[in-house]
């Protein structure tokens, strides 16, 4: 392999370092999202009568812009507000999440970008 294709692949790799961090972040705020909705699913604290409210339960990704991710969780049962607001929040499921994991999901994406360094 001559010295100039050995330059030119590796110019062409570090052009598309900005592309693969951003897929490596895609792809692991996808997966943290999806292991919360999973999470809520399994430690809703309510006895389920139908299964609708835990089944319902979803997680989403909005993409703002290259670096700003938001992660939606919710519930798909339209008496989601009141199992997350009634009752003293006694059957909350949605924000002892985010507070139980917040700290997790924040320093695994620290940990992925010292990686990538």
């Amino acid at each position: 392999m001559s010295d100039t294709n050995v330059k030119g692949d590796l110019f062409e790799n570090i052009g598309r370092l900005p592309e693969r961090m951003e897929a490596a972040i895609d792809l692991y705020v996808e997966t943290a999202a999806r292991e919360l909705e999973g999470e809520m699913k399994k430690d809703a604290p309510w006895t389920d009568r139908t299964g609708a409210a835990r089944g319902r339960l979803t997680s989403t990704v909005q993409k703002e812009n290259r670096y700003i991710y938001i992660i939606k969780l919710a519930h798909g049962v339209n008496y989601g507000v009141y199992l997350e607001l009634a009752h003293e929040k006694k059957y909350a499921v949605i924000q002892p999440t985010i507070i139980k994991n917040k700290d997790k999901v924040l320093s695994g994406l620290k940990n992925l970008l010292n990686r990538m360094k």
